[in-house]
């Protein structure tokens, strides 16, 4: 089928990868699915009786072009693992759902994500100021999720 749809579409240039999760009441089925940011399907694949959808989403992530797209997908796939692979092995960059039961990860994200002050510029934004003082580049801080791993 996705032989079909690309001959039929052309490959796919959405940068958008959104993974996601449903259950098929009665067939008692559990399936993790992509798609792009236009709807268009990139693959499912079935959930194990006796697992859940976080290595499912990791086996369909592993199958998927990533590189140079960012992948969306909801809290249950905020793992250390999952942002690697997407990173490191995909590419990719993600943007992944935090929520309050993950308590180490949103303290982490409030203090670096506190507001401060902020300049768009890497020059001073200030006309009135001496031209030859310049203030000090930003600093990127190493998010670190919990565990310690990036």
């Amino acid at each position: 089928m996705l032989l079909w749809q690309e001959q039929l579409l052309g490959p796919s240039q959405d940068k958008l990868v959104i993974v996601d999760g449903k259950t098929l009441r009665h067939a008692h089925v559990q399936l993790v699915s992509a798609v792009d940011g236009s709807g268009r399907w990139l693959g499912t694949v079935p959930v194990k009786e006796s697992s859940n959808e976080i290595p499912a989403a990791r086996q369909l992530l592993g199958q998927l072009e990533l590189a140079h797209k960012t992948t969306l997908a909801d809290a249950i796939h905020t793992q250390v693992q999952t942002a690697q692979q997407v990173l490191f092995e995909g590419g990719g960059d993600y943007a992944l759902t935090v929520k309050e039961n993950q308590k180490e990860l949103v303290q982490t994200l409030a203090t670096l994500l506190t507001p401060g002050k902020f300049s768009p510029s890497a020059h001073n934004a200030n006309s009135c100021a001496d031209s030859r003082t310049q203030s000090e580049p930003a600093r990127d801080p190493a998010l670190r999720m919990p565990g310690g791993e990036p």
